[in-house]
């Protein structure tokens, strides 16, 4: 399967690495099948690159990485939905937001993508708990991105 992208150009990659979003993202319903694509060696983010549109990718993060006492509750609708017959079945995505500088960067904890890694079928869950909220900061990631762009501006 070849797909076009804006960020990275035609890909070919096989149909198997797709990773379908049936309801899409809150925001973009049209964008329903998605590939994870690795950031770099040297970050543990990914980019979740719609192969429905070109121009929508999404820098994303595994936010137990970050976050260790996060916690994610599915409904029984939910997990019937992705097919999950145990948890280990299951990984989490958390969208970022980057700020034009890379000092600030946020995950969305109140909206994550609950993926079943055996049938690749993906939900965007938004949770009922006020201990999470769409912009929580990701200090690690910001401060080495930050690093980064610096030494790529160094003349």
């Amino acid at each position: 399967m070849v797909i076009d992208t804006l960020r990275f150009g035609m890909l070919e990659l096989p149909e198997s690495v797709l990773v379908t979003l049936p309801d899409g993202l809150l925001g973009f319903p049209e964008c329903r099948r998605f590939v994870v694509l690795p950031y770099d060696d040297e970050m543990p983010l990914c980019w979740l690159q719609s192969a429905d549109d070109p121009e929508v990718a999404f820098l994303a993060l595994e936010p137990h990485l970050f976050f260790a006492e996060y916690e994610v509750m599915l409904s029984d609708s939910d997990t019937a939905a992705l097919g999950l017959a145990k948890a280990e079945d299951a990984t989490l995505l958390s969208l970022l937001t980057v700020s034009r500088d890379a000092h600030a960067i946020t995950a969305n904890l109140a909206g994550p993508i609950v993926v079943n890694v055996i049938t690749r079928r993906g939900k965007q869950i938004v949770l009922d708990d006020a201990r999470y909220s769409t912009k929580h900061l990701v200090a690690q990631v910001s401060a080495r991105l930050a690093s980064a762009t610096r030494k790529s501006q160094a003349p």
